[in-house]
């Protein structure tokens, strides 16, 4: 999982617009501390040790869903394999160990659909990303 955000080639001169809606859907991911009590407590890991662990998805799902992202079909082919979001049994152990109270398992649970329709995902982003620069429209 690559955790750092890859940059669109039109990068804006001031700011990445970005909607409300894309910033709360951000928000939640992006307030794990990396603690580990989520790795901790998954029982996926105790029995597969090559299981990514919902940290690491928590954090590719960030980017992922991040609109500034350019690779976010790059991401989720790199998830597709048997240790990514396919690999999670939702024990849900690792909401109640979160000391955040995050949730990983439906961060996990978006990856493993967004997964199977990589290439639409792929699509929209580049749509997004031309108006990344435009100014944001309110939905009154």
């Amino acid at each position: 999982v690559k955790p750092w955000l890859i940059p669109p080639e039109n990068v804006p001169d001031k700011e990445f617009r970005v909607s409300p809606d894309e910033v709360e859907a951000l928000h939640n991911a992006e307030t794990c501390i990396m603690c580990g009590a989520c790795y901790s407590s998954c029982q996926v890991i105790a029995m597969t040790k090559e299981y990514i662990g919902p940290h690491a998805l928590l954090k590719a799902f960030l980017r992922v869903l991040d609109p500034r992202d350019a690779a976010p079909g790059e991401r989720l082919a790199d998830l597709a394999g048997e240790d990514g979001p396919y690999r999670c049994h939702t024990i849900f152990n690792c909401i109640d160990a979160c000391p955040k109270k995050l949730n990983p398992t439906q961060a996990i649970e978006t990856l493993r659909k967004l997964a199977q329709k990589r290439l639409a995902v792929e699509e929209a982003r580049v749509e997004r990303q031309k108006t990344l620069a435009l100014p944001v429209k309110s939905k009154t």
